[in-house]
């Protein structure tokens, strides 16, 4: 004998739960006000663009984050300093 959830039990389990969500929903306990969510929502959007435009940067290998770069002090040869350069960005890729 295999028990199951029968289409009434199911109907009226999400009727409850919509019941619920609509009460929680008219009580309106707010987390933070509206001048709070505003500001979280912008922190929020720069954020996204400040890591895209990382993005962006190391992969077009940006001189300016060069600083992040593992790399030696000193380099004989410039082949070998552009191939450690190259190494260094495709390793942060």
């Amino acid at each position: 004998m295999t028990i199951g959830i029968t289409p009434s039990l199911t109907s009226s389990y999400t009727d409850c739960l919509l019941i619920c969500l609509s009460v929680l929903l008219q009580e309106k306990m707010p987390f933070c006000g509206p001048k709070c969510s505003l500001c979280c929502t912008i922190v929020s959007i720069w954020g996204i663009v400040q890591l895209v435009l990382m993005g962006v940067f190391f992969y077009t290998h940006s001189v300016a984050l060069a600083e992040d770069l593992t790399l030696k002090e000193h380099y004989d040869d410039l082949n070998e300093f552009y191939k450690d350069v190259n190494a260094s960005y495709e390793q942060v890729i």
